[in-house]
């Protein structure tokens, strides 16, 4: 189960995407909230498959897909402020600084940082399908202990947290100035439409 998460964590994807972005952008205390972000969905995916996803899912009907829908809006909005703040400056200390009163979504405070991640990872196909579909061909679901949950639990936070910060470590080892400010408002961009 550790081999196959920490595979699947490592693999480019959008939350892989996500958090180089964040790193590269607000340093690494935002690529580090974005990888907790990340680890709490998946944290909530793991609950879910414990307690049965196929009958939790059938049983709620659409609250998942108002959920996925909801994450997906916020994201979009995400990579909105990040075209809005390629537009508005150039310069780094402006834009990689929320104002003092900047809300919990904000894209350069911390929390949003961490609901960039969490919301990505409830958005995620590639994550749905391995809690609900291949999570239990690792771990059997129906006799499982707390002890046997509280294992997949610390395995899914060092196996996916690892991976993630294996990324923010990446990403600190680029210069902070490696895109000339010319460039630096397509960068932005691009991350806005990640």
């Amino acid at each position: 189960l550790f081999a196959a998460m920490t595979a699947l964590a490592l693999l480019p994807s959008t939350s892989v995407a996500l958090v180089i972005s964040r790193s590269v952008s607000g340093g690494p205390r935002h690529g580090v909230a974005t990888s907790l972000g990340v680890v709490a969905g998946d944290l909530v995916f793991v609950a879910l498959a414990l307690l049965g996803m196929t009958a939790l899912s059938a049983a709620l009907g659409s609250v998942f897909s108002v959920v996925r829908l909801l994450a997906g809006l916020f994201l979009v909005y995400y990579g909105v402020q990040l075209w809005r703040r390629a537009s508005s400056s150039t310069d780094d200390s402006k834009q990689s600084k929320p104002a003092p009163d900047a809300p919990w979504y904000y894209p350069g405070s911390l929390l949003g940082s961490f609901s960039a991640g969490l919301g990505l990872t409830l958005a995620d196909i590639k994550a749905i399908v391995f809690y609900a579909s291949l999570l239990p061909l690792f771990v059997q679901l129906n006799p499982l202990s707390y002890t046997d949950a509280a294992l997949v639990a610390a395995i899914t936070v060092v196996s996916v947290g690892g991976a993630k910060l294996f990324y923010v470590l990446l990403a600190g080892q680029l210069p902070r100035h490696a895109i000339p400010a010319r460039h630096r408002k397509t960068a932005h961009r691009t991350m806005g439409s990640g």
